[in-house]
């Protein structure tokens, strides 16, 4: 899952800087076209926000694989392992069901409308293939959504694990040095 993971994060952050790039090249040629020489580039309002569409889904596809969201850990910061992973457990499933439900609306519209095989108006640029690349972003969105979940997953096992030990340390501690007292034992072992 790391090759693969490495893979896309490479991939899409490169795709999203030419892009952007490119974005910003149409639009300084237009200006310059446009104020010396009295001829616009036809259709670079078109081509612009395909290319926005295009690499803007590939840079939310990069921002979910860097964890270059904006996370609130005010609270769950000062949660002991198991309350903090089981919320950020919870948090990631909110989130997947949420991106879930875009991929499907996305996917939906981007299907009707790649059976006609629409077109822009000036410059004639097929608009389902930036609708298929929209999907599949969202669709590695959703990969990494689920990757997430498996690791808070498992460290939320880990952290049972680790307090349960932790437990069994401090009793242990007490016994050795006689500090603990009977009511402390008759309520270790009721737990």
């Amino acid at each position: 899952m790391e090759k693969l993971n490495g893979f896309f994060r490479t991939s899409s952050r490169v795709i999203s800087m030419i892009g952007f790039m490119f974005v910003d090249a149409i639009i300084v040629s237009n200006v310059i076209l446009r104020a010396v020489f009295n001829a616009p580039i036809l259709g670079v309002y078109e081509m612009v926000g395909l290319a926005v569409v295009l690499f803007g889904s590939a840079a939310i596809a990069t921002a979910t694989m860097m964890d270059g969201h904006i996370a609130v850990d005010l609270f769950t910061s000062r949660f002991k392992y198991k309350a903090k992973y089981a919320c950020g457990l919870f948090s990631q499933g909110v989130d997947f069901l949420y991106w879930v439900a875009i991929a499907f609306c996305v996917g939906k519209y981007a299907y009707a409308r790649l059976l006609t095989w629409e077109v822009t108006d000036v410059a004639r640029l097929p608009v389902a293939v930036f609708r298929v690349w929209m999907v599949y972003c969202l669709i590695i969105v959703l990969i990494v959504r689920i990757h997430k979940m498996t690791q808070l997953k498992e460290k939320l096992q880990k952290s049972e694990s680790r307090f349960e030990q932790e437990q069994r340390e401090v009793r242990e501690e007490l016994e050795a040095t006689g500090q603990a007292t009977e009511i402390q034992k008759s309520a270790d072992d009721a737990k």
